[in-house]
């Protein structure tokens, strides 16, 4: 009798594990085909938990998805932690997605339309899905300081660009620029409705190729003269550079919020002063004033300086009035810097510091 008992107690728990631990792979019975382009993708997030289907055993990939059902699949995809309070205010929200529209609320991915409305039944259009996906990234605002400096002008190719609302065409550039979306017949379709199935795969590429496809692409797109990039699987990118003159470097180690931030960038502007080792001839060009360019210059400096990389845009310029002139700068960004650890520091806020210390306008 004991024997039977145990076997039994064994046979039990074999069945119990072997129904949580080793469960089917959810199958759809819609997603095979020409009519679903992402079957992969969404067998992995739906085994992942990440989204699911429908009662009937369908995923209808290619219905539209709204803000709501979106925010669930994005709140999951970033790992986030659900918090309804933080939601509390939206009153269009179902309590199913509140946690999740609440978790993007407080990790600053969404801000909703106003004080009570999130939009949480609209359809999420594809310019919209492109900018939460680069904001997940922490992209969002190097994107738009790149745009401005008509920085994708040569990769930002899309025939209907224009249509694309302009709170969204620096993330849209981007990401087409490191590879994250693409459109169809040379067109985006910016207002067009997004499909699950869109959402499935962008969602995919953002778990498992961020790290290793995409910010790598984005350190490249920052650096061309980068001879490779690599994920270090701990947060950091370590990028190979070609020998130059005046810089104490082969190879630089960037964190993931160094990169957000767009030192890459900085590194490649002050670059490109250096090597045409022209700076006085620059700043001659501009009148003797501190063009954007001159300012990311000095901002390579600083951002710099912080991972071991020796620059010194004085050291460069022959002319004594320019170097005076870029160490009270440099000595402005330190005090500020000091009585401001943890804040950023952007070009606008640069152009502010010089403005304080009397060098701009």
């Amino acid at each position: 009798m004991k024997k039977k008992l145990t076997l039994l107690v064994t046979l039990g728990l074999s069945l119990l594990f072997s129904t949580s631990v080793f469960a089917a792979t959810p199958t759809f019975s819609d997603i095979d085909g020409q009519n679903c382009y992402a079957k992969n993708e969404i067998l992995q997030l739906a085994n992942d938990q990440i989204i699911n289907g429908y009662e009937d055993g369908t995923f209808q990939p290619s219905k539209d998805i709204n803000r709501q059902e979106f925010a669930i699949i994005l709140a999951k995809s970033l790992k986030l932690q659900p918090d309804a309070e933080a939601a509390a205010k939206f009153t269009d929200v179902a309590d199913w997605a509140r946690p999740y529209v609440g978790a993007l609320l407080k990790a600053g991915v969404t801000k909703g339309y106003g004080d009570t409305t999130f939009g949480a039944l609209d359809s999420l259009n594809r310019q919209d899905l492109a900018v939460f996906f680069v904001r997940a990234m922490k992209l969002e605002d190097t994107a738009n300081t790149l745009y401005k400096e008509n920085f994708f002008k040569d990769s930002f190719t899309f025939t209907d660009a224009g249509e694309i609302s302009d709170y969204a065409k620096g993330d849209v550039a981007l990401a087409q620029a490191i590879g994250f979306i693409n459109g169809w017949d040379n067109a985006f379709h910016p207002k067009d409705k997004s499909q699950r199935q869109a959402v499935a795969r962008l969602a995919y590429e953002y778990i498992y190729h961020c790290d290793s496809v995409y910010i790598p692409n984005f350190i490249r797109l920052l650096m061309p003269e980068a001879t490779s990039v690599t994920n270090n699987g701990d947060g950091t990118f370590t990028t190979a550079l070609k020998q130059v003159i005046g810089v104490n470097k082969t190879s630089i180690t960037f964190t993931y919020e160094e990169v957000s931030f767009g030192v890459p960038f900085a590194y490649q502007n002050y670059r490109i002063i250096l090597k045409d080792n022209n700076f006085l001839n620059y700043w001659q060009a501009n009148g003797g004033q501190l063009k954007p360019a001159i300012v990311g210059v000095i901002l390579s400096t600083w951002s710099l300086k912080d991972i071991g990389v020796t620059l010194d845009p004085a050291t460069y310029a022959s002319d004594a009035a320019i170097k005076n002139t870029i160490n009270t700068l440099l000595s402005a960004i330190n005090d500020y810097k000091m009585k401001n650890p943890f804040k950023k520091l952007n070009e606008d806020g640069l152009i502010q510091i010089g403005k304080n210390c009397g060098i701009l306008q």
